[in-house]
């Protein structure tokens, strides 16, 4: 027989979702599906993460936090939905270290911390597939919830090729600041890619075989080629200024969140002390901190 106590702890249990963000995404550009033109990305996953934590109480419901997030709502209704469930009594609490708008998939992770929480709750495993149909109704996303790299459709939440290959690469990047709504740049994006077919076709076919053979060099040269192509669309201020300095730091190549603020330079092997003061000092004199982070598809 469970004693009073024991019953409350049960009644206030803890439950925790999260999930990593990313750095932008090593390519993005044109795919065509079923005759449909479509957004693929292959996002460049981080170890930065949000967390979201349900505690349950069946006598007060706090639902402050999670009523501040719209799409995390969103995806609690469409869980309950579709597992036929009552909704949970209880606190939610949200934390990140991903900042919104700069194309680190915060919104998207927000998303899947609220999925894995829930699944936590209620004893459960929700597969890709219906991840997939939760995350179709709510917003145009990234594969964050996924283990490793992917080619994805960002709109059709579709996962083209899934690569069962490690890949990781560092990263010395900078926040030029503002803030970019993805949903708004739909229509934008698939407008410039549809004028520049061919050429982004060929850049993701590249890229694709490269992230498949860990042809770390290819990788990084894909990435460069669908940074300047996204200079076309959605153009970072301190774009030429990278490029232009690459060779000086040893760069081997660059990356942007295509709709986001980021840019930063790509290093197969991770930068010295001595180089990593270097970057910061660049950096510093063209009026930006500089952040270093270990990056791909291992956790």
């Amino acid at each position: 027989m469970r004693t009073g106590a024991s019953l409350k702890h049960m009644e206030s249990q803890t439950y925790t979702g999260m999930c990593r963000g990313t750095l932008g995404e090593l390519v993005q550009g044109p795919y065509l599906d079923g005759g449909r033109l479509n957004i693929a990305i292959v996002s460049l996953p981080i170890e930065q993460y949000t967390w979201v934590h349900f505690t349950r109480n069946v006598d007060e419901t706090d639902d402050r936090e999670l009523c501040a997030k719209s799409k995390s709502l969103k995806a609690l209704r469409n869980y309950l939905n579709l597992y036929d469930l009552p909704a949970p009594r209880g606190s939610w609490r949200f934390r990140s270290e991903l900042e919104c708008g700069k194309g680190m998939a915060s919104s998207t992770a927000d998303i899947i911390a609220t999925i894995r929480c829930l699944d936590a709750v209620f004893g459960k495993s929700t597969p890709v597939s219906q991840i997939c149909e939760i995350l179709k109704d709510i917003e145009r996303s990234d594969s964050v919830f996924l283990d490793s790299l992917a080619l994805y459709l960002s709109g059709e939440q579709k996962v083209v090729h899934q690569f069962v290959n490690v890949i990781t690469l560092y990263v010395c990047y900078i926040d030029e600041g503002g803030v970019v709504d993805t949903e708004k740049s739909t229509r934008k994006l698939l407008d410039h890619y549809d004028r520049n077919l061919a050429r982004y076709s060929t850049n993701m076919e590249h890229a694709i075989e490269a992230i498949g053979n860990e042809d770390y060099q290819r990788i990084c040269d894909c990435a460069t080629k669908s940074a300047e192509l996204s200079q076309t669309v959605f153009p970072k201020k301190n774009f030429e200024k990278f490029i232009n300095n690459k060779e000086r730091f040893g760069s081997d190549g660059m990356i942007v969140a295509h709709t986001g603020s980021m840019l930063g330079f790509l290093f197969i092997k991770k930068p010295s002390i001595m180089l990593m003061a270097d970057l910061s000092n660049f950096f510093f004199e063209i009026g930006y901190a500089c952040k270093f982070i270990k990056a791909g598809s291992s956790y």
